[in-house]
């Protein structure tokens, strides 16, 4: 059976429509993806992302990924608006402290008077695009495919300025938990500190969690960035009998876990010490783009039905 796309006739769910993401535009209406395993809501207007992406194999919906009040201190002040949405960094000089090397991404900004808008929607795929006026402009595009269990996420990013910009570009995403959440998700290093001296070190962790061991999600609220990430991270929900596995091209993550909250963040994005030797500004993790010049940045998420908390191989 091949995915089927659907245009709602009801406004966007009130839970992507927080008035901080909205303010006081219309609602837009969310395209649908479904396949045999999985439904993905996806919202144009002045959100641009997915607001939901459900396992429904068994008959039931199953939510995955969800809007959540992530805290804001995670990676540059997001808001609870989306389920998985972009991050742009602009290479501004941040006014309150940053992670080292991760800058200051802040959620792809849309107006009323520029939208995202539907460039196409078919039976498999939907494209979303914004053009960022202002000081700072850009072009992003987001395209979406469904096949069966697996659901990729294309980000474009254009510098549309006369000048050169410092532009960096990430993902952030808000991950349904329970009390029973397994994460595994490889890196080498960690930025650790406090935010209020803005004093950061960069340290090597533990070798189980280089070598990508999974473990409970902790109970308590952190929000730290990783550092040389080996490009998947891998979740489990042994209630659910389900796991994520999410790939992408980025050399970092942040990983938020709020406290007493039923979803975590999981924000890929550049994040590392010698990112100077991949082209990189090693203070912010952005590029320098020349008028007209952009790069891409390619995410997959891939869901399996699987047995309990320790099933981690073979989801590769």
């Amino acid at each position: 059976m091949k995915p089927a796309m659907s245009l709602s006739t009801q406004p966007a769910s009130r839970q992507a429509m927080t008035p901080g993401a909205w303010g006081h535009a219309p609602r837009a209406q969310a395209v649908v993806l479904l396949s045999d395993v999985l439904a993905v809501e996806i919202l144009p207007g002045l959100a641009g992302g997915i607001s939901s992406l459900s396992w429904r194999g068994d008959g039931a919906a199953v939510p995955l990924l969800q809007a959540g009040a992530l805290p804001q201190a995670d990676v540059g002040g997001l808001g609870a608006a989306l389920a998985c949405r972009p991050l742009v960094n602009l290479g501004l000089c941040p006014d309150r402290p940053a992670y080292p090397a991760c800058g200051l991404f802040a959620e792809a900004q849309a107006t009323e008077q520029a939208p995202w808008r539907v460039e196409h929607a078919g039976r498999a795929a939907v494209t979303l695009t914004l053009d960022h006026p202002g000081r700072h402009p850009y072009r992003l595009t987001q395209t979406f495919v469904l096949d069966q269990a697996s659901l990729s996420v294309r980000l474009e990013l254009c510098n549309t300025g006369r000048r050169i910009q410092a532009l960096g570009l990430g993902l952030s995403c808000s991950i349904a938990r329970d009390s029973t959440t397994w994460l595994a998700a490889a890196a080498a290093g960690l930025w650790c500190g406090t935010a209020e001296s803005n004093t950061w070190r960069h340290t090597q962790v533990p070798p189980a969690w280089r070598f990508g061991v999974a473990y409970p999600l902790p109970a308590t609220g952190i929000a730290h960035a990783f550092s040389d990430w080996a490009g998947v991270a891998r979740v489990q929900w042994p209630q659910r009998g389900l796991a994520l596995a999410l790939s992408g091209d980025t050399n970092g993550y942040v990983l938020s876990t709020p406290r007493e909250a039923d979803c975590f963040g999981f924000h890929p994005l550049d994040c590392a010490p010698d990112a100077a030797q991949r082209g990189l500004r090693p203070e912010s993790g952005t590029l320098r783009l020349a008028p007209g010049a952009g790069w891409v940045r390619q995410f997959v998420l891939r869901v399996e039905a699987r047995g309990g908390p320790r099933a981690y191989a073979g989801l590769n």
